[in-house]
């Protein structure tokens, strides 16, 4: 479902170049020089399709099949232009109105999210006061961080530990151990950790869940911004700022 969701969305205002695209792989399979191109739009297309409802790939898995409707919208364009209408061809009249039209469907794209731009930089002053405190409490904190957010610790001057995000495969290739994260946090090694959301609410893509149990257990949440969650150690100096 999710997969059908995330592509729906992402093409929905793309229609018109994906129907010609589709129209064009089809009608050019036949042709040794444009089918490397036709297979390129299909598979990229259906795996796209396939990957979609991944975590943390909901829109990448898409890259490949604009890549291939770029290519194929310039075909079209290059084929219009040497066709033999002498309003439309070079030199002609009209010849402006082609890449126009197929290309207006593009602003369907930028619609919702422009509606919503001068609120979203009027939000700019408060989402950087609220960084740059979250920033200054974690660089305030003694000894390493562990960061959802690498930028966080990076501007926080935290040395780089392990990229929450990708944790599942760092355990699996063996470079990370739970176990010993779970240890050096039950510890208290680390001065603070960040989240972007509450380590009570599960399950949770970037930390598996010994380590959320573990977080809840040693550690309390000692500053809360727009979603940013901060944990210091249990009876640490910043516990104190804890609004519970």
């Amino acid at each position: 479902m999710k997969a059908r969701d995330n592509f729906l969305l992402f093409y929905s205002p793309l229609g018109l170049p994906l129907a010609i695209s589709a129209f064009w792989s089809i009608w050019q399979f036949q042709n040794k020089e444009a089918r490397v191109i036709s297979l390129y739009f299909f598979s990229s297309l259906l795996i796209g399709a396939a990957f979609g409802g991944g975590s943390g790939v909901e829109r990448n898995t898409f890259f490949d099949s604009l890549f291939a409707m770029a290519i194929i919208m310039g075909a079209c364009l290059d084929s219009l232009w040497k066709a033999p209408i002498r309003s439309l061809g070079k030199g002609g009249r009209w010849r402006f109105l082609v890449p126009v039209l197929l290309y207006s469907s593009v602003v369907f794209t930028f619609v919702p999210l422009g509606l919503k731009v001068q609120r979203m930089f009027s939000e700019l002053p408060e989402w950087q006061k609220a960084s740059d405190a979250e920033v200054s409490f974690l660089a305030a904190q003694p000894g390493p961080a562990i960061c959802e957010s690498l930028l966080r610790c990076f501007e926080a001057g935290k040395p780089y530990i392990f990229d929450p995000f990708n944790s599942d495969r760092l355990m699996g290739l063996g470079i990370l151990k739970s176990s010993e994260i779970v240890k050096q946090i039950a510890e208290k090694k680390y001065g603070a950790i960040q989240t972007y959301k509450p380590v009570t609410q599960r399950p949770n893509t970037s930390f598996p869940g010994d380590m959320l149990v573990a977080i809840d257990r040693y550690y309390v949440e000692a500053l809360k911004g727009p979603e940013c969650y901060i944990y210091v150690p249990r009876g640490g100096p910043g516990s104190a700022l804890n609004p519970h």
